[in-house]
């Protein structure tokens, strides 16, 4: 529920010091084209990075449970989140 949401948030942002999937973030600058606004908060659903396959020719999408697990993925350039 969206108490729940609040409170994760709340507690995400008082006590961790990284950010995982679940969590709810504050943007503190606007990327209009992307939908999100400076002072707004925003749930993260997922975190993955992407690289192209050259074996299968393929896009993989590696999903990522928090930013710390960026270091271990294929690719370093891009994380994306939803």
């Amino acid at each position: 529920d969206s108490f729940g949401k609040s409170i994760r948030g709340f507690q995400s942002s008082a006590l961790k010091t990284t950010i995982e999937v679940g969590d709810t973030i504050a943007c503190k600058q606007s990327i209009p084209n992307q939908g999100i606004y400076e002072n707004s908060s925003y749930e993260i659903t997922s975190f993955y990075t992407q690289y192209f396959d050259e074996e299968t020719q393929k896009i993989v999408k590696q999903p990522l449970n928090s930013l710390d697990e960026v270091a271990s993925s294929k690719t370093k350039d891009q994380v994306y989140m939803t």
